[in-house]
């Protein structure tokens, strides 16, 4: 009940002033973020609603604009007068390092919302590091056999080439007496 006058619900009344001055809880206002489910791609293509601000997201903003500042930098139209050589090692070294950099931070982002993720799915990042295990034996066991198939093809090949050929040079010359 609302029967302080300073509560009471006028249209001159700010709607900041009167969510301080009044004693109900504020509704929370809806971002939009709860309408997305980590478990469903789709629900991230909604540009309607803006992700959340997150260290991954600034370190993948950080390296699009690091890259955009390396096109820009490697335009081929100059001013009336050329900058010099020492100018421009200058420039593309800051540059460069700035992208050495951003790349380094979103890498280091990476890894540690990886960790995260195995250490809250710890069942599901043992089977998947499983499953990547035998998938990478399989890949070893197909790549051995298709060396050995290669090594006696051209081991066959040798040998085939070895017997076709004249015996009539070299070994003549060594069974001769001295």
């Amino acid at each position: 009940s609302q029967t302080d006058p300073h509560c009471q619900d006028s249209p001159g009344m700010p709607q900041l002033k009167h969510l301080m001055m009044s004693d109900e809880e504020p509704m929370p206002s809806t971002s939009g973020a709860e309408d997305l489910n980590p478990d469903d791609p789709d629900s991230f293509w909604n540009e309607e609603v803006p992700l959340e601000p997150s260290a991954l997201g600034d370190a993948v903003d950080s390296l699009l604009l690091n890259w955009s500042q390396i096109i820009s930098n490697t335009g081929t139209r100059h001013p009336s007068v050329p900058p010099s050589v020492d100018h421009v090692k200058e420039v593309a070294a800051i540059v460069v390092q700035g992208f050495r950099d951003a790349c380094a931070d979103l890498n280091a982002e990476f890894a540690k919302v990886a960790l995260e993720w195995e250490l809250e799915n710890g069942v599901a990042a043992e089977d998947e590091r499983v499953a990547a295990l035998k998938g990478s034996i399989s890949r070893q066991v197909t790549l051995l056999a298709r060396a050995q198939a290669a090594l006696d093809l051209r081991t066959e090949d040798y040998f085939c080439s070895s017997l076709d050929a004249p015996s009539g040079g070299s070994a003549g010359a060594a069974s001769a007496p001295s």
